[in-house]
């Protein structure tokens, strides 16, 4: 063969293995991908209060179990730590609570004011309890240098999805058993805050996510100064409709879930490409279910639970003002 001609025969071939490797990794995405969302969970692990009860980890687990995982995605959107920071009941309850979430494969888990209000060593403390999952891109020590990772990208059947966590300003903020920590933490401005990473965010994923314990000003001060941004997902600062379902601001879909961990939110989004194959969300579907009577336990779940609860009835943790889990059911 003429080098002309090799050269000619190699170079088709290498743009056949390019067109073959594009095709490929544009199968390889998954056709949609659904995530969970959870918020103000507040350290609780059993279903809530005296009247309407609901929520708890178990039932948390079943919905989030009757989905396809390897298409899943598990978030926390804040607010899910002790109410007493350090006291050892609570911190010991904790530890199951991040062992459930474990359980339920949860990628990423935001900082809210109950997280904030433990300081910068009990929050460092738990980040490493969660195992690094735990992000916030605008809370910072007394020196201004960021606490934890500002975010994290989690690959869901070949999509890179980022997740990036944010908090309003919470000087002057106070919260009921709230302490005052030796080493207090400040925030930064959210959109400044946003701004620093955002370049880096977009380049490490195809997709992106704000876990959101800001207010609705806030929120849409970042829609407007980050348009591409894709999903926020929130508490119940959020402006929304009565049925708690998914809904667009200015081409941003949007989520939230109402307190004390009574609702587990769902959305479902389709993932595809634009006319310069830039990947997109397409349509999306949603709602928050009430973890009420309807749902069932998961089995699972119940034994971590009843682990903990042996572990309290030996008297192995000394508490405050414990209440039996037996009142919560």
């Amino acid at each position: 063969m003429r080098p002309t001609s090799m050269w000619l025969g190699l170079g088709c071939l290498l743009s056949l293995l390019l067109i073959v490797s594009c095709s490929t990794t544009l199968a390889e995405l998954p056709p949609s991908v659904t995530i969970f969302y959870s918020n103000e969970a507040e350290n609780e692990l059993y279903k809530c209060c005296s009247t309407n009860q609901a929520g708890g980890l178990s039932r948390r687990a079943t919905v989030i179990a009757s989905h396809d995982w390897e298409t899943s995605l598990v978030v926390d959107t804040g607010n899910f730590s002790a109410k007493r920071p350090g006291n050892t009941y609570d911190e010991f309850k904790l530890t199951y609570l991040l062992r459930g979430y474990e359980l339920m494969g949860y990628s990423a888990l935001n900082v809210g004011p109950l997280e904030f209000n433990r300081g910068e060593a009990l929050l460092r403390s738990l980040g490493q309890q969660t195992g690094n999952r735990l992000i916030s891109a605008n809370v910072v020590d007394a020196s201004g240098k960021l606490v934890l990772a500002p975010y994290k990208v989690v690959e869901v059947e070949g999509l890179n999805v980022g997740i990036v966590g944010l908090i309003t300003d919470q000087s002057g903020a106070h919260l009921p058993g709230s302490h005052t920590p030796p080493d207090p933490l400040k925030t930064i401005e959210p959109v400044a805050a946003l701004g620093e990473l955002w370049e880096a965010l977009e380049k490490a994923s195809d997709i992106q996510i704000l876990l959101s314990q800001l207010t609705d000003d806030e929120n849409s001060a970042v829609i407007q100064a980050f348009p591409n941004l894709d999903v926020i997902l929130g508490g119940p600062g959020w402006r929304q409709n009565a049925q708690m379902e998914p809904w667009e601001e200015q081409g941003v879909v949007i989520g939230k879930v109402g307190v004390r961990g009574k609702f587990q939110g769902q959305m479902t989004l389709s993932i595809e490409r634009d006319k310069k194959k830039e990947i997109t969300i397409g349509r999306y579907s949603g709602e928050a279910t009430f973890l009420g009577g309807s749902i069932p336990d998961n089995p699972a779940m119940e034994s971590l639970l009843e682990e903990y609860a042996q572990r309290v009835r030996s008297g192995e943790v000394l508490q405050d003002h414990y209440e039996s889990h037996t009142d919560h059911q």
